[in-house]
C-alpha cells in the first residue's frame, strides 16, 4: 500500500510584493503544496530557510514568462497577482497579452484552478465592470478592463476565479508594506488640513493577509461563483477621517462639508487640471460593492474594522 502524500504545485506571480508574501505564507500552511515563484531578486523573499525548502524561485521577468513554460505546464494551480502600472504599451503587454500567454501555458488536463487578481477600480454598481474604465481610465485601469474581458474568452474560463481587491493594507517589519499602509504616516501632515472638512463618499478596505486567506481558499475549494470583490464593510470618508484624527489626537474645532461640485469649482479656480477618470471617480464617490471577507467562507478575519487596522499601523511605527 502506498502511503506517500501527493504533492501539488502552485505558481505565484508578484511574490515579492506585499500581497505576494501573504499568498506564499497562506499556501505554506498546506503541507501538500509546493510553491513556485517568479522573481528577479530572490533575496526579496522574506521567509525562513525552512520555508524556502518548499519554495522554488524561478529567476526572470514576467515579460519573458515564455522562458518558464516547462515549469508552468506542470502546475496544478496558478495565482496571478503581478501587474504593470505604467505606460499604455507596457500595461497592455503585461496585464493582457502576457497574462493570456501565461495561462495558456498550463496543461489544461492537470490545471485545477487559476486565481486572477483584477481591481475593484473597474467596477460600478452591482459589481459590474463599467465602460468608463475603458473610456476614461489610466493605462493600468484600461488594461485591467481588457484583461477581464480577455479572460471571459478563454476556453478554460470556468477554471478562473477573478478577485477584485478594494483598498489594500498590509505588511509589517518583515513583509513589504502596501502603498496605503506606508502612506498613512508619510501623508499624516495632510491630516492637519483635511480634519476640518468632509466630503461625500465611502470605500471598502481589506488587509493583505485576508486577501491571501480568501484567494488560497478559493484555489483549493473553488465555488460556482467566479467573481468576488474583496473587502470589509464600507466606511464613509467622513467617518474614516474621524478615525484618523481621533487616533492621532488631532480633533478639529469644527468640520465643513464640501460637495463634489465645490471641489470641482475650486480646482477650476486654482487652475488644477482634473482628468476625465478622476472626474468620473469624484462624481461617483461611493465606491461600495457586495464584498466578501474571510468570515464569509468560515475563516477568521485578520482585521474587521478600519480603526483596528490603523491601530496596528501605529504599533508598527512605534520606535523600537
Amino acid at each position: 500500500m502506498n502511503n506517500q502524500t501527493t504533492i501539488e504545485h502552485v505558481f505565484i506571480t508578484g511574490a515579492t510584493g506585499c500581497v505576494g508574501h501573504y499568498l506564499i505564507k497562506e499556501c505554506l500552511k498546506n503541507p501538500q503544496l509546493h510553491v513556485h515563484v517568479l522573481v528577479r531578486k530572490p533575496e526579496k523573499l522574506k521567509f525562513s530557510e525552512e520555508d524556502k525548502k518548499r519554495i522554488s524561485a524561478h529567476l526572470g521577468d514576467f515579460k519573458q514568462i515564455e522562458n518558464h513554460s516547462d515549469v508552468i505546464s506542470k502546475m496544478d494551480y496558478i495565482i496571478h497577482s503581478v501587474t504593470e502600472w505604467w505606460g499604455e504599451e507596457q500595461t497592455m503587454q503585461v496585464n493582457v497579452d502576457k497574462t493570456k500567454e501565461f495561462f495558456m501555458m498550463a496543461d489544461q488536463k492537470r490545471l485545477k484552478q487559476i486565481i486572477y487578481f483584477s481591481t475593484a477600480s473597474i467596477l460600478g454598481k452591482g459589481n459590474r465592470v463599467v465602460e468608463e474604465a475603458k473610456q476614461f481610465g489610466s493605462d493600468y485601469i484600461k488594461s485591467k478592463y481588457h484583461a477581464y474581458h480577455m479572460i471571459k474568452t478563454l476556453p478554460f474560463k470556468d477554471k478562473v476565479s477573478i478577485v477584485f481587491p478594494t483598498m489594500v493594507f498590509g505588511g509589517d517589519k518583515v513583509y513589504p508594506q502596501s502603498h496605503i499602509t506606508k502612506g498613512v504616516y508619510s501623508s499624516l501632515h495632510y491630516l492637519n488640513y483635511i480634519r476640518y472638512i468632509y466630503v461625500d463618499g465611502a470605500f471598502h478596505f481589506i488587509h493583505a493577509a485576508d486577501i491571501a486567506k480568501i484567494a488560497v481558499h478559493l484555489m483549493q475549494q473553488p465555488t460556482q461563483e467566479k467573481e468576488y470583490v474583496l473587502g470589509n464593510k464600507e466606511v464613509k470618508i467622513k467617518d474614516a477621517i474621524k478615525i484618523l484624527y481621533t487616533l492621532f489626537k488631532k480633533k478639529p474645532l469644527f468640520r465643513v462639508y464640501i460637495s463634489v461640485r465645490g471641489v470641482l469649482m475650486l480646482a477650476k479656480f486654482l487652475r488644477i487640471k482634473i482628468g476625465k477618470w478622476e472626474e468620473y471617480c469624484m462624481n461617483n464617490p461611493y465606491m461600495t460593492f457586495k464584498t466578501v471577507a474571510p468570515s464569509d467562507f468560515g475563516l477568521t478575519n485578520t482585521f474587521d474594522t478600519l480603526e483596528a487596522l490603523i491601530k496596528d499601523i501605529q504599533i508598527l511605527n512605534q520606535p523600537a
